[in-house]
């Protein structure tokens, strides 16, 4: 079933009062109009101003716009309320269609008016759980979606992540050896690693902010790199990344899980 959105009688709303009230909200939210006329209601919903004035009326009626006829109009409490939830499921569903799916922008726009208006709470809710877990956790394996409902269970925290990643690699070819030991067994963090160890990159985690500028400095997965030196206080530290010397903190060192080079010289796969 869809979502039941009420008015302040607990009456059910149609979709098209929901579009009404949406963009409402946004002529609200939006600081370059002083007060909302019917004429900019008209305009961005590409209608007839004669339709909204009707429509106001009927709003005014419901308890969710406080208006007078050839006045500005305002939102009620509750107006407020159902034009925000509506905003919010339209950008989620756009967002979900553009970036996951690849949808065109203004198809995705015009979808989203039509979606929005059917979902139930509940259902929103789960979408939004999916945006953000595509964002911070990884991607692969047959067990993608099982992945996704542990970060449901586990409250939507990012932590276990990180362990998701790891079996992920362990699972793929070659990446056990004919033990069966897991090839992330013997990784470390950078920061643990000590000067003129070398080593290979394997994760590069931290928030999101912090790993673009990691990968913007060459902290990427597969590059192999060296430890020159610790500063005398142990932080940051320096290592040579294709030639290049890059300094870190120790605290954004310890976001990058890599592959330590053993006695031999080599890079254990």
């Amino acid at each position: 079933m869809g979502a039941k959105k009420e008015d302040a009688q607990g009456k059910p709303l149609t979709p098209v009062m929901e579009d009404y009230l949406e963009a409402i909200f946004g002529l609200d939210s939006d600081e370059d109009i002083k007060a909302i006329r019917v004429r900019d209601i008209a305009r961005k919903l590409n209608v007839k101003m004669p339709s909204v004035t009707s429509m106001l009326k009927v709003l005014n009626d419901r308890g969710l716009v406080n208006y007078e006829k050839y006045e500005y109009l305002e939102l009620t409490e509750r107006g407020k309320a159902v034009g925000r939830e509506i905003k919010k499921r339209h950008h989620i569903l756009k967002r979900f269609l553009t970036r996951v799916l690849n949808i065109d922008v203004a198809t995705a726009d015009e979808e989203a008016c039509k979606m929005e208006h059917a979902l139930s709470s509940s259902t929103m809710d789960t979408l939004t759980a999916f945006m953000d877990f595509i964002q911070i956790c990884p991607r692969a394996g047959d067990d993608w979606v099982e992945r996704f409902q542990a970060y449901q269970r586990q409250g939507q925290s990012p932590a276990g992540c990180g362990e998701n990643f790891e079996n992920f690699m362990c699972e793929s070819a070659g990446a056990q050896d004919v033990s069966g030991r897991c090839c992330m067994e013997g990784k470390m963090n950078l920061s643990q690693m000590k000067e003129g160890q070398k080593g290979r990159i394997l994760r590069v985690g931290g928030e999101i902010r912090l790993r673009r500028r990691l990968i913007e400095m060459g902290l990427t997965r597969g590059v192999y790199f060296s430890i020159e030196k610790y500063a005398p206080l142990k932080d940051p530290l320096e290592l040579i990344i294709n030639g290049n010397h890059v300094s870190l903190r120790v605290k954004e060192a310890a976001e990058i899980t890599v592959v330590p080079e053993d006695a031999k010289g080599v890079v254990n796969e």
